[in-house]
C-alpha cells in the first residue's frame, strides 16, 4: 500500500502570520496580563452596583488559592464551578488554576443526578455552587466519595463560601503556582453535546487553551482594544463563553456580567455600557 507523499506543496498553510503560544500555566499568562491593567475595571454588574478591577481579580484569586490550599487542594485536583455567570467568577477560577486545580464546568440548570453524572466523570474533589442550588448539590454529594467539599458562591449559613473565604484569608499559604509542563497538564475539562450518547469530558491543557486565545486575539483578526466594553452573556459553563471571559481578562477588556439571556436586561445592558 503506497503512503501519502506530504511533500512541502502538499501543506496547506494560512495566510496570516504564525502564532507564537507562550509556554506557561493560564494562570501566569492572566496574572502577567492583569498586572498590566491596574485599576481598570474588569468585571462589573449590569446595574454597574458591584465592579471588579485588575488588581481586585488579582488580590481575591490569590486570597482564594490560599484559601483552598489550607482547605486541602492538592495540585491535579478537579474544582467545578457550577453557577450561572457572575462578577466572581473570574477570581474563582483564576483563584483555583493558581492552586493547581483543574477546572470543570457544571450548568447550574442540572438536576441532582446530572451534575452527579459530570462530578464522577472527572473525579471532581471541590464543587462551588450558588446557594439556590445548595439542596440539589448535597444530594449528588452524598453518592460521591471522592468529592471532599461544596462550596457556596456566597455567603450561606453553615457552608464555607467563596466571599467569606476571600474575606477571611490573608494570601500567605499561596507562594506561587505549582511548576508545571503546559502542554499536558489539564486545564479545563468541559463536557462535549452528547449527540451521539452521553456528554464526555474534553480534556484541554493549559497549552492548548492558551493557543486558542492567542489565536483569537492575533493583530490579523482582534478587532476591539482595552476601552472596549463586551457582554459577558455567554454562559461561564460553556467552553466558548469560558473562552470569551479568559480574552476579556487577556486583554483587559470591561465585561458587563448577566447571570442568563432575557430580552429587555439585553437590550438594557448594551444601552447603559454600550457592550459590544
Amino acid at each position: 500500500m503506497a503512503t501519502t507523499d506530504f511533500t512541502e506543496n502538499k501543506i496547506l498553510r494560512s495566510p496570516r502570520a504564525p502564532i507564537n503560544v507562550p509556554n506557561i500555566s493560564l494562570s501566569q499568562f492572566l496574572t502577567l496580563s492583569l498586572e498590566k491593567y491596574g485599576d481598570k475595571p474588569i468585571m462589573i454588574s449590569p446595574d454597574k452596583s458591584l465592579s471588579y478591577t485588575a488588581n481586585d481579580i488579582l488580590l481575591r484569586s490569590r486570597r482564594f488559592a490560599s484559601a483552598l490550599i489550607r482547605r486541602g487542594l492538592k495540585p491535579g485536583d478537579v474544582f467545578c464551578i457550577c453557577t450561572s455567570n457572575n462578577v466572581h467568577f473570574a477570581s474563582v477560577m483564576l483563584g483555583a488554576i493558581s492552586a493547581g486545580a483543574v477546572i470543570t464546568l457544571g450548568k447550574p440548570t442540572d438536576k441532582s443526578e446530572e451534575l452527579r453524572f459530570r462530578l464522577e466523570l472527572t473525579d471532581a474533589t471541590y464543587l462551588l455552587v450558588e446557594k439556590k442550588n445548595l439542596e440539589k448539590s448535597r444530594e449528588a454529594f452524598v453518592h460521591l466519595p471522592k468529592l471532599q467539599e461544596i462550596l457556596t458562591l456566597e455567603k450561606t449559613e453553615g457552608c464555607p463560601s467563596f466571599m467569606e473565604l476571600v474575606e477571611e484569608d490573608d494570601g500567605s499559604a499561596f507562594t506561587g503556582s505549582p511548576k508545571i509542563d503546559p502542554k499536558v497538564t489539564p486545564l479545563v475539562l468541559p463536557f462535549s453535546s452528547g449527540t451521539t450518547g452521553l456528554p464526555k469530558a474534553i480534556i484541554h491543557t493549559h497549552f492548548s487553551f492558551l493557543a486558542s486565545i492567542v489565536n483569537m486575539t492575533h493583530p490579523t483578526v482582534w478587532n476591539f482594544s482595552s476601552e472596549d466594553v463586551v457582554l459577558g452573556m455567554y454562559p461561564f459553563c460553556h467552553i466558548g463563553g469560558f473562552l470569551i471571559l479568559n480574552i476579556a481578562m487577556a486583554e483587559g477588556l470591561t465585561m458587563s456580567v448577566v447571570p442568563c439571556y432575557e430580552s429587555d436586561l439585553f437590550l438594557e445592558v448594551i444601552e447603559k455600557h454600550k457592550s459590544l
